[in-house]
C-alpha cells in the first residue's frame, strides 16, 4: 500500500461546496442636467436660497446631538486582514462548527463523510452503532478530522481545512484546534504553515504534528507557545504517534528518502536518535504506527494487513489477514485498556472505508455500524 492512497482514493470522490464572495464597486452615473431656461432662473435662485437655510438648520441639530460634525469618508476600502504572527498563539475562537455533543469515556471518535458536502468528526459510544457528530464544519464551508485526545481525555485536538481542501487533512494543510471534550473553550493554535496528524505527549503539555505537506515534524505546547521544528532531514513525515512512556515519537517515512516505500521510525522529542524499527520487506513497506497503552508494542500496516511489533524482542505478530473483498487494513488505534484495536478496512477501493474493531486476544474483527461508507482516523477517548 502506498501510505495514503486509500484516503486519497476516497477523497477524489468528494465534491465539497465552496463559498464565493464577490465585491463590486459601481459608481452611479449621474446625467448632466440641461441648461436652465432664462425664464426659470429666478425660481431656481429662490429655491436654492431656501435649501441653504434648511441645510444650515439641519447641520446645527446634528452637531448639537453628536458633539461634533459627522465626517463621511470620500472612499470606503475593504478592511485588510492582518498577516499571521510569526510567534504561535492560542486564539480563542467562537464555536461556529462545534455541536456540543460530548463523547462518553471509552467512545470511538473518527472522521466521517455523511455526503459529498459533509466531512466532520463524529463518535460512537461504547456498545453504540449510530454516529453522533462532534463538529458540523461543513456548515461553515470547512472540513474537520484527525481528532486526538489528551491523555486524561479532557481535551481533543483536531485539524480544520477549507472545503475543497479535504486532502490537506492528510498532507499538512489545515489549522489545528483544541477544545474541551464538550466542545467548550474552542481555540486555534496559530503558527506559520498548515498542520496535520496531531498526537499528545503523555503528560498532556505538548502536541506533535506534521506540517507543510508533511515535510516537517513539529512540536508545540498545548497552550500555543514553544513551537519548533524538531526534524526535517527526511523531508517526509506522516502519522506521528507519541509513546505512552514519553521518550520517543514514532512516525512513517520514505525509505530510501525519495522512494515510494515507507518504514516505521522512532525519534526522541528533541529530534535526536532516529532509528528504524520496522524490518525490510513487503510491497509498500510499513505505515500507520500506533503504540500499545503500555508502550511495549507498535501496531502498523504491512502488506495490506495489520501486524504488531514487540519492541523488546523484535518479534512480529500478525493481527489481521486482509483477503478479498478486503483491499487494505490500516490506521490502527489501541483502546485505552489494550484489549481492542480500532482500524479502517478498505473493502472497495476508495469507495467503502469502514470502521472495524479487533479483539486482540481472539483475533476476531467486526465492523462497527451500520455507519455511512466513509470513516477514517479512529481514536479513543481515554476512560
Amino acid at each position: 500500500m502506498n501510505d495514503l492512497q486509500p484516503k486519497f482514493r476516497a477523497l477524489d470522490q468528494l465534491v465539497v461546496p465552496r463559498r464565493l464572495e464577490r465585491f463590486d464597486e459601481v459608481a452611479p452615473h449621474v446625467p448632466e442636467p440641461d441648461p436652465p431656461r432664462a425664464s426659470s432662473r429666478i425660481a431656481v435662485v429662490v429655491l436654492a436660497f431656501a435649501l441653504s437655510i434648511a441645510a444650515i438648520a439641519f447641520s446645527a441639530v446634528v452637531f448639537s446631538r453628536s458633539g461634533g460634525p459627522a465626517i463621511t469618508p470620500a472612499t470606503t476600502h475593504p478592511a485588510r486582514t492582518p498577516s499571521p504572527s510569526s510567534s504561535p498563539t492560542l486564539t480563542p475562537t467562537a464555536p461556529d462548527f462545534v455541536t456540543g455533543n460530548t463523547p462518553p469515556r471509552g467512545a470511538l471518535v473518527f472522521a466521517e463523510v455523511q455526503s459529498d458536502s459533509e466531512y466532520d468528526i463524529a463518535f460512537v459510544g461504547p456498545g453504540g452503532t449510530a454516529a453522533i457528530p462532534m463538529t458540523d464544519a461543513w456548515r461553515e464551508g470547512l472540513v474537520a478530522g484527525g481528532a486526538a485526545w489528551s491523555p486524561d481525555g479532557s481535551r481533543v485536538a483536531f485539524v480544520v481545512a477549507r472545503s475543497g481542501l479535504s486532502q490537506r487533512l492528510y498532507a499538512g494543510g489545515g489549522d489545528m484546534y483544541v477544545m474541551n471534550a464538550d466542545g467548550s473553550d474552542l481555540r486555534r493554535l496559530d503558527f506559520a504553515g498548515g498542520a496535520d496528524q496531531v498526537t499528545w505527549s503523555p503528560d498532556g503539555t505538548r502536541i506533535a504534528f506534521v506540517r507543510n505537506q508533511g515535510s516537517e515534524l513539529c512540536l508545540i505546547r498545548a497552550d500555543g507557545s514553544g513551537f519548533r521544528v524538531i526534524d526535517s532531514r527526511r523531508r517526509y513525515y506522516e502519522v506521528p504517534a507519541w509513546s505512552p512512556l514519553g521518550d520517543e515519537i514514532a512516525f512513517q517515512s520514505h525509505v530510501p528518502i525519495g522512494s515510494d516505500r515507507t518504514a516505521i521510525f522512532l525519534v526522541r522529542p528533541d529530534g535526536s536518535h532516529e532509528v528504524r524499527v520496522s524490518p525490510p520487506g513487503g510491497d509498500a513497506g510499513a505505515a500507520y504506527p500506533a503504540w500499545s497503552p503500555d508502550g511495549r508494542m507498535i501496531a502498523y500496516e504491512a502488506n495490506n494487513s495489520l501486524v504488531r511489533l514487540d519492541l523488546s524482542t523484535g518479534e512480529i505478530h500478525q493481527l489481521t489477514r486482509c483477503r478479498l473483498p478486503c483491499i487494505t487494513d490500516y490506521d490502527p488505534a489501541w483502546s485505552p485498556d489494550g484489549a481492542r484495536i480500532a482500524f479502517i478496512r478498505d473493502e472497495e477501493p476508495g469507495a467503502a472505508l469502514h470502521l472495524y474493531l479487533l479483539d486482540v486476544s481472539t483475533g476476531r474483527a467486526h465492523r462497527v455500524g451500520p455507519l455511512p461508507d466513509q470513516q477514517w482516523g479512529p481514536s479513543w477517548r481515554p476512560g
